[in-house]
């Protein structure tokens, strides 16, 4: 999700996250899990390798939550947060069946 656009703002730490998209005129918030997601994409690191860590620092399986960031990536690309797709990890319609707004709400993220 490394977006070389300057109309995306991101504030991060540890409670999460809030993106301000000054040309939509939107703000996204995120839990604590999708800030680290966010700033892992930020990075250039793929899918797989946020997954990993992931389940590194949560001890959860990592097929379920590389599903769900799968999700949760889909649903930033509809939301016009993400000018590119991720490296390792294929984006696809089947997994963009999050509602737009807080994603607090819609998943783990």
């Amino acid at each position: 999700m490394r977006d070389s656009s300057t109309h995306l703002r991101t504030i991060a730490n540890q409670d999460g996250a809030v993106i301000l998209n000054s040309v939509a005129g939107t703000i996204t918030t995120l839990n604590s899990t999708g800030a680290f997601v966010w700033q892992g994409l930020e990075r250039g690191e793929d899918v797989d390798t946020i997954a990993q860590n992931l389940a590194r620092e949560t001890g959860e399986e990592v097929t379920a939550i590389r599903y769900d960031l799968l999700e949760f990536v889909a649903c930033m690309e509809k939301a016009k947060l993400s000018a590119c797709s991720c490296g390792g990890g294929t984006v696809t319609q089947a997994h963009a069946g999050l509602p737009k707004g807080d994603f607090d709400e819609a998943s783990r993220f």
